[in-house]
């Protein structure tokens, strides 16, 4: 009844999870949709206070964002910033914590609250934890654009002239990377050279179109 009555408001409604099987998530969420919610967020939650790191089971997660159309959530128990992080991890968009003044020493929630500074703390915890979760495709930053010198590339170990052949012996693959990829190694042995090359130059891209 409860849920059937918020729903109808048409409000967003945010369903707790603790201690609740699949069959029982299933009803509750079919009974908010059935009676108008268009916004559900599920939270992921371990009724243990305060949960312990070995309580989770983040992979729920998941098997609940595949399940349900809508996002989901963590409601954090723990005493611990980095159970957060792994929340964020596994995919966690909206967080449930408890808080606490600063200096507070009563409260039926005291024990599992975060107080004062540790309220930044946790929120920190979670923007950077997203922040390094990044993009939904594979990515690397401008900022490793600085540790191009660190790959290995083609290089002549010896001065080769024009026509000449590369070989084992007069090129080699090593730091800096700023010559061509490794993968045209095998490709230039025993190709003639369509120009001549100093020792200690890195091969570019303009070889392999003449060759």
């Amino acid at each position: 009844p409860l849920i059937k009555k918020i729903a109808k408001t048409g409000k967003p409604i945010i369903i707790s999870t603790g201690m609740a099987n699949l069959d029982e998530i299933d009803l509750a969420y079919k009974t908010a949709k059935k009676n108008g919610s268009k916004e559900i967020i599920l939270l992921y939650c371990v009724s243990n206070y305060p949960s312990r790191v070995s309580d989770f089971n983040f992979n729920n997660i998941k098997i609940l964002k595949e399940r349900y159309s809508c996002k989901v959530g963590f409601s954090d128990h723990s005493i611990d910033n980095k159970v957060a992080a792994a929340a964020v991890a596994a995919g966690a968009e909206v967080f449930e914590k408890h808080i606490a003044l600063n200096n507070q020493k009563k409260g039926h929630d005291i024990q599992f609250s975060a107080k004062g500074k540790e309220i930044k703390e946790y929120i920190k915890t979670i923007k950077e934890t997203s922040l390094m979760m990044g993009k939904r495709y594979f990515f690397r930053n401008i900022s490793e654009n600085a540790s191009t010198q660190f790959r290995r590339s083609i290089y002549a170990t010896q001065n080769i002239k024009k026509n000449e052949r590369f070989s084992l012996k007069n090129i080699k693959v090593i730091r800096p990377g700023y010559g061509l990829h490794p993968l045209y190694f095998e490709k230039l042995l025993n190709k003639k050279s369509p120009i001549n090359i100093k020792k200690e130059t890195p091969l570019n891209k303009k070889i392999i179109k003449k060759i």
